[in-house]
């Protein structure tokens, strides 16, 4: 075990060292034995194998806030795919906070880019009269 002091000092707390990959493994064999939609299931396994690629050196308590929105920022997605993918990666650092492996979530105060400016479709009165 090693300790690991956080930025908002707290007291020392004792973390597991768990590499990224070791920890996304281990998750994702709970996830499959949970009763899960496939498409849920396909979409949690390809976005924390992203993640563990991004980080596969690293142990989870390394990763940071920065790091997370680097990565984000790398990979050119519109904000409705980061929310996405936020909301399956999510529970996984929830799940490394209840396992010890971490002891703050790197997600907590991420900045996130604005709404995708979607242009408004505009219909002719022909088109209205249509549907």
């Amino acid at each position: 075990m090693i300790s690991y002091m956080s930025s908002t000092k707290s007291p020392t707390r004792s973390l597991k060292p768990v590499k990224v990959s070791e920890a996304v493994s281990q998750y994702l064999q709970l996830k499959q034995k949970q009763a899960l939609r496939e498409p849920s299931l396909v979409q949690i396994r390809r976005f924390l194998l992203m993640l563990s690629s991004e980080f596969k050196s690293l142990y989870c308590y390394q990763i940071n806030t920065a790091m997370i929105e680097e990565w984000l920022q790398s990979r050119n997605w519109k904000r409705s795919t980061i929310d996405g993918v936020l909301a399956k990666i999510g529970p996984f650092f929830s799940w490394c906070l209840r396992e010890e492996i971490m002891n703050h979530s790197p997600l907590k105060g991420i900045l996130l880019p604005k709404q995708d400016q979607v242009e408004p479709c505009i219909l002719t009165p022909d088109e209205v009269l249509a549907y």
